[in-house]
């Protein structure tokens, strides 16, 4: 199934589409003309206004960045904070939770190797962290989910989509047994926002961790942080601020109410504002045509490869996205990377050092990425 999607329209509006075959989407997405333009014009205004002054002569469009990511997940502008990466988000989210020794953590076995060296700095501080098997389809097994559900759990972390395979998993099977439980529910949406359509009210998810420069198509060092309003005010960050937080007194602080009390004061504002526009970008798309072209491209790209001599396509999941893993027979992954940077096509890899709990249980070295972008040159 093709899509409304103008593909021409989108090739014209990411100028490297013309020259590049670019398959590294899941690692960072050629930005678009529109967000380009967004970054340059604030750097300009800065270089010969200054930095504080052109912060106060914009800050109605800094106010309209939460607005427009909010939007984008269905969510509301005061749960929006805005970070310099998915990892940041999701290590601010988790730390500021301040779970005790004693309290117990589920997460899967797709988890990011940032979100796991995050989960396992918990488990220092006397966490228990445990991991719920796959089903047979390679997703997460949500009856040894709820099964693995008791009064000590006080977390369930899942990735939405793996950094190191296609599938997608049953984000909002999660977030029912989450709230039938009443457990908070962390997603990693690294890789998930911008190339599919998510929207936080379906998923039931009260944290939400993205980054701007993948499937968004924003600029690097740029991410957000979702957090459900009602879970704002027990939230207590590792880090604080006068941004974040009030000094009360000579030896006393209070954290500021709302969003504010996760995020510093110093940001690179030029580049927020790429984010903001490259959310305005995809919602003038539409999530739900992104999502269907993406996927009508690496289904394609699967059926290609599958009919390759030494080729094997290695996502599992009953939902596969725009993320396409596989592996050459005899072939040195490193090399064929390079090789294919010199025909001007650009695909990554994922290896088990990255992803211990995913390829390392599959027991998969490596694999080859191409991560297939609506806009990327295909």
């Amino acid at each position: 199934m093709n899509t409304i999607l103008d593909v021409n329209r989108a090739r014209m509006e990411t100028p490297a589409s013309s020259h590049l075959i670019h398959f590294n989407n899941a690692g960072a997405s050629l930005i678009p003309v529109p967000v380009q333009r967004a970054v340059a014009a604030y750097q300009d205004a800065e270089y010969n206004l200054g930095g504080y002054e052109t912060y106060d002569r914009h800050i109605a469009d800094h106010k309209a960045v939460y607005d427009k990511i909010a939007e984008l997940i269905n969510g509301h502008s005061e749960e929006i904070i805005l970070t310099s990466s998915a990892s940041h988000s999701y290590g601010i989210a988790l730390q500021s939770l301040r779970l005790k020794p004693g309290d117990k953590v589920l997460c899967c076995y797709a988890e990011y190797i940032s979100n796991y060296m995050a989960l396992l700095l918990q488990k220092k501080q006397g966490v228990e962290i445990v991991l719920v098997p796959n089903d047979s389809n390679g997703q997460i097994d949500l009856d040894a989910l709820d099964k693995s559900i008791d009064g000590r759990t006080k977390l369930i972390s899942l990735t939405h989509i793996p950094t190191s395979n296609g599938l997608i998993n049953p984000a909002e099977e999660v977030g029912r047994i989450a709230k039938r439980n009443g457990v908070i529910y962390l997603l990693d949406a690294c890789q998930s926002v911008g190339q599919i359509q998510v929207d936080v009210a379906a998923i039931g998810c009260d944290l939400l961790a993205a980054t701007g420069r993948k499937y968004l198509r924003g600029p690097r060092g740029t991410g957000f942080l979702y957090v459900k309003k009602n879970l704002l005010p027990r939230m207590e960050p590792p880090i604080v601020d006068g941004w974040g937080g009030d000094w009360t007194a000579l030896n006393d602080f209070q954290y500021r109410d709302g969003r504010s009390r996760l995020e510093l004061f110093e940001k690179n504002y030029a580049a927020l504002l790429g984010l903001g526009t490259a959310a305005e970008y995809a919602a003038t798309w539409g999530m739900k045509n992104i999502e269907e072209r993406n996927c009508f491209l690496a289904n394609k790209l699967r059926e290609a490869l599958v009919a390759v001599k030494g080729v094997k396509v290695r996502d599992p999941g009953v939902r596969r996205g725009g993320i396409v893993t596989f592996t050459m027979a005899g072939k040195d992954h490193a090399a064929v990377i390079q090789d294919l940077r010199k025909k001007k096509m650009h695909v990554s890899l994922s290896s088990g050092v990255s992803a211990r709990l995913d390829l390392g249980m599959r027991g998969i070295e490596s694999v080859l990425r191409a991560s297939i972008q609506y806009g990327g040159g295909d």
